[in-house]
């Protein structure tokens, strides 16, 4: 029994000790950080995902904003033909 307690004692024994707790914090430090970087991983995937979502949204808005574009320069391009048409009738009235 005295001579365990001189292992444990002993300088070897006690750098041994204090390594292994260095060790030991070093370790649980590293999990934390570990774990704390796959979180941020996975909230950037989201961020992306929700971009890649928006990107999809804007470009449908988009295309609609462009139909919706269409759509009144039809209209117009219909109410100057029909003012066109007008102004024809009129002319080929006056000539007569």
């Amino acid at each position: 029994m005295q001579k365990e307690a001189d292992i444990s004692e002993s300088p070897e024994h006690l750098r041994i000790e204090q390594e292994n707790q260095i060790l030991q914090a070093e370790t649980t430090r590293h999990v934390v950080e570990r774990s704390e970087l796959e979180e941020l991983k996975a909230d950037m995937q989201k961020m992306k995902d929700v971009q890649d979502g928006m990107e999809s949204i804007k470009t449908d808005y988009m295309q609609l904003v462009d139909l919706e574009e269409i759509r009144e320069m039809k209209n117009t391009l219909k109410q100057e033909l029909e003012e066109f048409s007008k102004l024809k009738d009129i002319m080929l009235k006056n000539r007569k």
